[in-house]
């Protein structure tokens, strides 16, 4: 969808991480967009919204309407704050999707991921022993779990101790997913 008058689209306070599936911004058609800013119409006739995805800098820059909760300051402020919460939602998302796949399965009928899915909900990101298990299940299940989502907490004692605890296996399979200061970290526990 090609977005002709920004003036008469206004941003819904929502971002959507696209992950793995980036897309192009609906007003640009800049591709490569992780992050899309909504952005909604009315159709005349008072029919439903409709809902196109932008840039952030194409938000702020081309006369799109802000909501009375966002100047552009205060977006910027924000941004980081909202892209947490996108990834967050497409984290748990992508766990549902895997829990439908999982259950049309034999082996796996018994596993549960609701716990995983309060986990991500509460902490936004995984632990140690959580990514280990989700990989392998990924694995397992053949199952495309975006992998720009998957990342690692390691802000609780335990959560440090389950990473210095993995053995080199497991330690090399999660490595990718982990930040500098993390990898770091790992290194010089060893």
């Amino acid at each position: 969808m090609a977005i002709a008058k920004p003036g008469s689209w206004t941003f819904t306070g929502t971002l959507i991480d696209f992950a793995d599936d980036r897309r192009r911004c609906d007003f640009c058609s800049r591709p490569g967009m992780r992050f899309g800013c909504q952005v909604e119409t009315r159709v005349k006739g008072g029919g439903k919204p409709v809902n196109a995805y932008v840039g952030s800098d194409c938000l702020v820059g081309a006369g799109f309407r802000l909501t009375d909760d966002y100047s552009s300051d205060q977006f910027h402020s924000d941004k980081s704050a909202l892209m947490r919460d996108a990834t967050q939602r497409a984290i748990v998302r992508e766990l549902i999707r895997l829990k439908g796949v999982l259950s049309e399965l034999d082996w796996a009928k018994e596993i549960s991921l609701s716990r995983l899915i309060q986990s991500v909900q509460r902490y936004s990101l995984l632990t140690p022993n959580q990514l280990l298990f989700l990989l392998s299940i990924n694995r397992r299940a053949k199952f495309d779990f975006p992998v720009l989502l998957l990342r690692v907490t390691t802000k609780k004692k335990a959560w440090r101790d389950q990473l210095s605890e993995l053995g080199s296996d497991d330690t090399s399979t999660i490595l990718p997913f982990l930040t500098e200061s993390q990898r770091q970290w790992v290194h010089d526990s060893d």
